[in-house]
């Protein structure tokens, strides 16, 4: 069975902080930039993200200077 495409998105963004692409606490952007950069639908976004979040490899600030964070 083929996987999702929010599976997909979330095991592209994990093997990127995995392998050093994206340094460890450094900032991904707002949910707006990710989607918009990975050219996904919002559900797409907002499902990859909770399986980061999940897997312990994304957590999200709010206020100024928010949004998520490897």
């Amino acid at each position: 069975m083929p996987s999702s495409r929010a599976a997909v998105l979330a095991d592209h963004i994990e093997a990127a902080i995995a392998d050093g692409a994206i340094p460890a606490g450094s900032r991904l952007g707002t949910k707006e930039e990710l989607r918009r950069s990975h050219d996904v639908a919002y559900g797409t976004l907002n499902e990859a993200l909770r399986i980061l979040q999940q897997r312990g490899y994304v957590t999200s600030r709010t206020g100024p200077g928010g949004g998520l964070f490897a």
